[in-house]
């Protein structure tokens, strides 16, 4: 059984993922634990949106999410040391 980690990053989300289920997904496909603690994120933006989120799980599972981040071409910036 792996251990619990956290981690902080910030994600700026390109213009056409922004009404897709991308964060919610880091809970439902990767069984994360996630906090939103800031974001900017306009309905009729024309532009990238910004998250700063804070992640609860294993290492893994926090990995895999970051690598499916990564492929989407959404922009992951870490906060605090990995």
């Amino acid at each position: 059984m792996s251990d619990t980690i956290n981690r902080t990053i910030h994600l700026c989300i390109p213009k056409k993922y922004q009404q897709e289920p991308i964060i919610s997904k880091l809970t439902s496909e990767y069984h994360l634990n996630v906090n939103i603690s800031a974001a900017l994120l306009g309905t009729d933006s024309y532009s990238s949106g910004w998250f700063e989120i804070h992640l609860e799980g294993e290492e893994q599972s926090i990995q895999a999410a970051i690598a499916y981040l990564t492929d989407l071409k959404v922009v992951v910036q870490k906060i605090e040391a990995w």
